[in-house]
């Protein structure tokens, strides 16, 4: 697994459009000095997922129930 995911990837995992992640960062409901970008790209630790979910659920967005396992089972790749 890569130590960190771009925002793309991350979206994929959970089955939301990317630019609902980007906005809860821009929003400030997401800490951006922890994912920081870099050559254009947010870095997300797989670690920040979880925040990323309690705040997307906190919102009324669902996310699919196997993130978790796609997270630590190596799906974050791209497999």
């Amino acid at each position: 697994m890569p130590e960190v995911l771009g925002v793309g990837r991350v979206a994929r995992i959970l089955g939301v459009k990317p630019s609902v992640i980007t906005r809860l960062f821009y929003d400030g409901k997401l800490r951006g000095d922890l994912c920081p970008i870099v050559d254009g790209r947010r870095q997300i630790r797989p670690d920040y997922v979880r925040f990323i979910v309690f705040e997307l659920r906190r919102k009324g967005i669902s996310v699919k129930n196997d993130w978790e396992a796609a997270i630590e089972g190596g799906a974050a790749n791209g497999d």
